[in-house]
């Protein structure tokens, strides 16, 4: 009489070659599962948020600061942190692309100086911008960061004789810092930003902008107000879009601040590398505005 084996391999044998059918009854199940996971998890921030604030869309119920700094936190943190990221640092790259601004900005010598003072700025408007956006409005920091960004830009407003910062200007920057990651989201993102969230985008930045005494008059919406932070988002959508058709043109000024900020953005990619890195910025700015990449370079 033939001896049995008991070996692992025999014990298991099954298990050790599966047929495509076994393969099938553990992988699908396993598949499907964690699509629906996927799905439940991934969108239940978006469910929560549209189900707790759905009613401040409307005007006499609108949304308060406080809930729209944490709407725009989560965002920020945790749905689209790197797209949010990019397209900051886009926004700040394309208010250079108007003349007006590029050149007071070379005329300060900040920006386009010295490499060691111009990544010093770009790291200082980096950090006061974080500062007044991450933490909640009317806290110790947000309150330091935006004085002290009113203080940097004083200097050069007002009745001052020669270069100044323009009103128009000043709306100008705010919109692409408002706008720019709701675009990125948009069009690189597993989904769109919610009508709430659009709302709480709009309802942080106009209290922004208001602190930071940017002319709001020169919407056209001014004086009847706005009913809530999604129609002043898309007033400020289509001002932003007219203004920069008409200024946003080629400039010596532009081209100059373009180097100068790229060279800092590289500056821990290998100098050999850095044609490669240019091209990479002219792809991202033809892609995501030809008009820029014209005006730049």
């Amino acid at each position: 009489m033939a001896s049995i084996s008991y070996s692992p391999r025999n014990l298991f044998y099954p298990f050790f070659r599966p047929t495509l059918q076994q393969w099938l009854y553990f992988v699908v199940p396993a598949l499907i599962n964690y699509l629906l996971l996927v799905r439940l998890l991934r969108y239940r921030r978006l469910r929560r948020s549209n189900f707790h604030h759905r009613d401040q869309l409307h005007p006499e119920q609108a949304m308060d600061v406080l809930t729209a700094f944490k709407i725009h936190v989560y965002l920020i943190e945790l749905e689209f942190p790197s797209t949010f990221s990019a397209a900051t640092t886009f926004a700040l790259f394309k208010a250079y692309g108007i003349p007006s601004i590029s050149s007071l900005l070379v005329f300060t010598n900040q920006l386009a100086g010295p490499p060691l003072a111009s990544s010093k700025r770009y790291a200082d408007t980096g950090a006061l911008l974080l500062e007044a956006v991450l933490n909640e409005p009317g806290s110790g920091r947000s309150v330091e960061a935006i004085t002290r960004i009113n203080y940097l830009h004083d200097r050069w407003r007002g009745k001052r004789k020669g270069k100044t910062i323009r009103d128009e200007d000043m709306l100008y920057t705010l919109s692409l810092f408002a706008l720019e990651p709701m675009k990125w989201v948009k069009k690189y993102e597993w989904r769109e930003l919610s009508m709430v969230e659009i709302c709480a985008v709009g309802t942080l930045w106009k209290y922004l902008g208001d602190a930071l005494k940017v002319p709001f008059h020169l919407l056209p919406g001014h004086e009847k107000g706005w009913k809530n932070g999604v129609e002043w988002m898309e007033e400020l959508r289509v001002w932003s879009e007219e203004y920069e058709g008409r200024y946003m043109v080629p400039d010596k000024s532009n081209a100059a601040l373009a180097d100068a900020t790229i060279r800092i953005i590289l500056w821990k990619v290998p100098r050999w590398m850095h044609g490669f890195g240019k091209k990479v910025f002219a792809a991202a700015m033809e892609g995501n505005s030809p008009r820029l990449r014209k005006a730049m370079l």
